[in-house]
Order: C-alpha cells, then structure tokens, then sequence
C-alpha cells in the first residue's frame, strides 16, 4: 500500500474515532442533564412518526379536532349570554371546580354569561384563530394572558418547551403560528401530517433556536453546541421576556400585534375587548416579576381594556396562604381573585357599572 494511501486511511480513522468521541460526550451530556441543548434527531422522529395519527385528526389550531369549540360546562347564569373568556389552562382553570372558575364568577357578578373557552396549552395565536372562527358580536371578550402564551407564539410546536425526563425535546401536535414581515403578521399553518414536514417546521422556529441536533459530524455539531452554552447570557423560556435579547425583541413585538390584532377584531364585531394579565400563581417572589414582564411586553395598548389583577392576588394571598395548586394553576381563592380583579377593571374600563 502506498504511503500516501496509509496516510489517508490513517486520517480518516483518526477522524472517525474522533467523530465517535464527540458522539459519545454528546450522548453524555443529554444523560446528565443536558447542559449543552442536544437533541438526538432520530428519537425527535421517531415520536413525530408516532404523533402522525393525532396530527391527521388535529384542526387548524392544533387542538381540539376541526370545529370543536370547547365551553366549560357550568350552571346557567341569567337568560343571555353576553360574552366569553378565552386563552389556554389558566382561563380554562382545570384543577377548581366549573363553578369556581374565575369565568364563571365573572358571570355570576354581571347577572348574564360569559362563555368560558379556554384550553389547556393555547398560545396567543392559536386562541385568536379559534376566536376568528367562533366569535359572536355584541359581547364583552376577555383575554386571559400567561408569559407562556407570548412565547409560544413564535413556536410550531411545544416540542422544545414540553422536555422528556432526559432533558430533551419531547414530540408534541404542531400548531399554527405568526410571523411579522415588515410590522405584517403573517400565518405559517400546521406542517402536512409528514415527518419530514413536522421535523424542518418544528426544528426551524425561535424556540428550536436554542438547540442543536446530535447528528453527523458529530464533531461540528457537539462543537456548535458548546459555542452557544459559552456564548448564551441565558437560555430562551418565559422567563427571559424581560430581556434585551433580540430574539426576545421580537416575541415581544409579535406578541404586542397579536393583541392588537385580536382588539381590532373584536371591535368590528361589536365586542369589547379585555386583557387579563394572569401572574404565576407562586405569589411570593413571582408576582412582580411576572407582572412586570408581561406589562413591559404589552404595554399601553390605546382601546384595550389592561387588567392588572396583582392587588386582588395579594390581598388573597394574605389572607389564604398558597393559591397554587398541585399542576401550577390558581386555587378558587386565586380565581375568587382573578374575578374581583377583571369585574374592577371591567367597571373603570366603562364596560360593566
């Protein structure tokens, strides 16, 4: 054998042991905690292939199935209906009972009902588009708002939020999401029910940004990741909305059109539009900080009835103690609060006397 040839088989053996090496500390680091975002690409398709039947069924907004708009059964207050509360699980409020809910006290206070259409998981894009679909007119429309929800607006998928015991991104139903081209939003729907498809829209949003794939050269690819944990100040999740980073920036601003968007519409349907800011339920030590983050990402919105709920949630706190509960949402003294809050801002707003 030639000495170049040796030379050359020598190299890419060294290479490929070299390969291996990052390979195994790759696989190393998920196993401890994963410091370094990897991902192993042929798990994440694996659990989309098993998602594909679920994504066939899924509606346009990801959940519930095509048409459905889930209302929380409750006793009937008056004889009209004369609005609706919508958002995602801390609207919905799962863990007190359907008459605790702070909807449903809403409606108890205003002698009429308010619809109470929130769903576990929804972001700001995916309730707007289920609002467009089923919005009535001449009613009052209130919008329970979480961090999370601003977030979630620039993702695909909760795949890069929703992390296995491993510390790594756990397949969930893509949904629709929101782009802003020159201040214009823009809808980017559901991926096709593909596993190529799902993979490139949820390995491609702002979430995903974070993460690098353990995949071949493993060598660049390990590397690429411990450049970003030396490079990154802090690591994108809710709790980062506050921070100077751009890609936070730009959360904040689709956040902010999507609001505006979703005030506008209900305008030219007659209804009055209202937006609840809902804190972490962990009072003590995160009420401000949430509060705080989500009125800086939302700020004064000229026409959108705000409701800061925080005075109701302190005073509740005082006199109850903990108003989380086991799964992270707001006890009934929490919702009794959440009501209190929202029919204060409903009567200084000139919407309810």
């Amino acid at each position: 054998m030639a000495p170049i040839v040796r030379r050359a088989l020598g190299l890419a053996l060294f290479a490929a042991i070299a390969d291996m090496m990052f390979f195994g500390f790759g696989l190393a680091s998920i196993a401890r905690g994963n410091p370094y975002l990897l991902y192993k690409p042929w798990r994440l398709d694996a659990e989309i292939a098993a998602m594909l039947p679920h994504e066939r069924e899924g509606s346009f907004t990801g959940w519930p199935r095509q048409g459905e708009l889930p209302t929380q059964p409750v006793p009937k207050v008056g004889a009209a209906t004369c609005g609706s509360a919508w958002g995602g699980s801390f609207t919905q409020s799962p863990d007190v009972a359907a008459a605790e809910t702070w909807p449903y006290l809403v409606s108890q206070a205003l002698g009429c009902q308010i619809d109470n259409h929130g769903i576990g998981g929804f972001s700001i894009d995916q309730t707007l588009l289920l609002y467009r679909e089923h919005s009535r007119s001449d009613s009052i429309v209130i919008l329970g708002l979480i961090e999370l929800m601003l977030v979630g607006a620039g993702a695909s998928s909760p795949a890069f939020f929703s992390l296995s015991d491993d510390h790594s991104p756990r397949a969930s139903l893509t949904k629709p999401r929101f782009v802003l081209e020159k201040d214009r939003l823009v809808l980017i729907p559901r991926p096709a029910a593909d596993v190529a498809a799902i993979r490139d829209a949820i390995t491609s949003d702002m979430p995903a940004a974070e993460w690098t794939p353990l995949a071949f050269p493993f060598s660049l690819h390990v590397a690429t990741a411990i450049y970003r944990k030396l490079t990154r100040t802090e690591q994108f999740n809710a709790a980062s909305l506050a921070s100077p980073r751009e890609d936070m920036a730009a959360l904040r601003r689709l956040g902010v059109s999507l609001i505006q968007t979703f005030a506008r519409e209900a305008a030219v349907r007659n209804n009055r539009f209202v937006l609840l800011l809902i804190p972490s339920p962990d009072i003590q030590g995160e009420l401000g900080r949430s509060l705080t983050m989500m009125m800086e990402a939302v700020g004064s919105q000229p026409g959108i009835c705000i409701v800061d709920p925080s005075p109701e949630l302190k005073d509740a706190y005082s006199r109850t103690g903990m108003l989380r509960t086991d799964s992270g949402h707001f006890s009934a003294a929490g919702n009794k609060a959440l009501a209190d809050a929202t029919l204060r801002g409903l009567k200084a707003c000139g919407i309810a006397t």
